[in-house]
């Protein structure tokens, strides 16, 4: 008998594992039903794999995040599409869509934030970004496959701390929306065009650099630190209205091009820039260098009927191609303003963590220029936002900084909190939202439905503190065919559920409850 006993209780152990632990879709279907998953709805501290077409309509917190491909019970391929106005957060581990047909929406309104780790798109993979994506503390990667797609929507955005890179041939690179990297590398194959629409700011903190053919097709802003071209034959293509704004030096080398097609369009740069190897450069627009133009040899010359300004000029025979060399000299560019893009403050990171009593608030910046102040805002919806706290800034610095504040909200739940950097001159600047749980670790447990047995025509209740979280709930049958929401209200320290409104028969259900990131679901009979 013993040993039964403790077969059981093993057997037990092991099923507990596995639900806290690693969890994978078995079917296609919305995120917090119980059925996608097989029983067990993935949350905070859960690994989970996205293996069907899965929704998610709510904000909620997970270990990690990945991609991959069903063959039994339910054959399918992973997708997943993060609904508006939901927020999900990836604490660590490596988010890799890898499977052929693998594809990630997020939609407006909704945004997917990665603390911690890489994320790769490869294999023929899609992301399609119409609300806001975010990696705090890591790279990420167009490879590993021929064939990937990043469209980044008008109403999108992608900030990577780390490095973006693309490789392999035949990538689609679209955006249409805000994005901001570290550093950017484009390596591989050819038959890649990198889109930058006309509604588009694409911002590279750092450098840029080219190992290989590329197309950059340019309509709308591209700033960037600093482009090395080493490799290949990449193409730069200033379309009407675009303009290219490299805050460094520009070093057009191996056999690439810079082609300024269009009247409108504007390349500036703030360094040097060096035309060298087989590279070449057409311009029918402008393109200002505030620093020395260097042509290597008769084959580099510009070419093209537009404007060519530089402060000095390094050219064979004294010749750059547009006029001669003092026409190029006479009309110096003015220097791109150094508060763009990343100025004037390049924030390192903004970091929220949380106990029973307090949220503590952090964060570091690698250089400031002309900073008056820092806002620190706060909200429990995550739309309305109050001021709660104002520090000054260092003014102009390149020194690391760090700052710091303790919040007391007082009600336990979720809290959203926004950083707003302001110049002497009023100019601002918001960082991205973070949210954060506060006080509502030790939770989870007080989630047990009362009173048992339950009668038919009658609610049900949860134990629990008061708090701003969102509580939602849903009770289905055992067959799944029936799937109905519950209608809650917030009582002091309990949760009522309105389940007698339903006219449901006696029977077995199962309840599904959410109060912020807590997940319970249950079993409940009714007589």
């Amino acid at each position: 008998m013993r040993k039964i006993i403790a077969t059981a209780i093993l057997l037990i152990s092991a099923i507990y594992v596995g639900y806290a632990g690693s969890i994978a879709s078995v079917q296609s279907g919305d995120w917090n039903d119980p059925a996608t998953w097989g029983g067990a709805v993935p949350g905070t501290g859960d690994d989970v794999t996205v293996s069907h077409d899965v929704t998610i309509n709510s904000s909620l917190v997970v270990n990690s995040l990945t991609f991959g491909q069903a063959y039994y019970p339910n054959p399918d391929i992973g997708t997943l599409v993060i609904g508006s106005n939901s927020i999900v957060t990836v604490t660590t581990g490596e988010t890799n869509l890898n499977r052929s047909g693998n594809v990630l929406t997020v939609e407006e309104g909704s945004s997917l934030v990665k603390t911690s780790g890489d994320f790769k798109v490869s294999a023929q993979a899609t992301v399609a970004i119409n609300g806001g994506v975010e990696v705090q503390n890591g790279d990420f990667t167009v490879s590993g496959g021929n064939n990937s797609t990043l469209i980044v929507a008008e109403s999108g955005s992608l900030a990577v701390s780390g490095e973006f890179t693309y490789a392999h041939s035949n990538q689609t690179i679209d955006i249409l929306g805000n994005v901001t990297v570290g550093s950017m590398k484009a390596s591989g194959g050819s038959g890649t065009t990198f889109n930058i629409g006309s509604t588009a700011t694409f911002t590279i903190t750092n450098a840029l650099t080219i190992t290989t053919t590329q197309s950059f097709l340019v309509n709308g802003d591209f700033n960037i630190g600093s482009v090395s071209v080493t490799g290949g034959s990449p193409i730069f293509e200033i379309g009407e209205g675009g303009s290219m704004n490299v805050f460094g030096n520009f070093d057009l080398a191996s056999s690439g091009g810079l082609d300024i097609s269009a009247g409108s369009g504007t390349v500036s740069v703030g360094g040097d820039m060096n035309i060298a190897g087989g590279a070449s450069a057409n311009v029918d627009g402008t393109l200002a260098v505030d620093g020395n133009l260097s042509i290597e040899s008769d084959g580099n010359r510009i070419t093209g009927s537009g404007s060519v300004s530089a402060t000095t000029a390094d050219c064979p025979g004294d010749d750059c191609g547009i006029g001669d060399e003092d026409e190029v000299t006479s009309a110096p560019a003015p220097a791109p303003e150094p508060e763009d893009p990343s100025l004037p403050v390049e924030l390192m990171s903004f970091v929220l963590s949380a106990d029973q009593n307090s949220v503590s608030i952090t964060w570091e910046t690698a250089t400031e220029i002309n900073n008056d102040r820092f806002n620190v805002y706060r909200s429990d919806d995550g739309e309305d936002f109050e001021l709660i706290y104002t520090v000054d800034g260092h003014g102009t610095t390149n020194d690391i900084q760090r700052y710091g504040y303790t919040d007391y909200p007082g009600l336990s739940g979720v809290y959203f909190y926004q950083l707003e950097q302001v110049d002497y001159d009023g100019k601002n600047e918001f960082f991205n939202v973070k949210q954060v749980a506060f006080g509502t670790a030790s939770q989870t447990q007080n989630l047990t439905i009362y009173p048992v047995p339950l009668s038919a025509n009658e609610d049900f209740y949860v134990s629990y503190p008061e708090t701003n979280e969102v509580v939602t709930a849903k009770i289905y049958d055992l067959s799944g065919s029936l799937s109905l929401a519950l209608t809650a209200e917030r009582q002091q320290n309990r949760i009522r559920f309105m389940s007698a409104e339903l006219g449901l028969q006696s029977g077995i259900y199962i309840v599904q409850i959410q109060v912020g990131q807590n997940i319970t679901t249950q079993k409940i009979r009714l007589q």
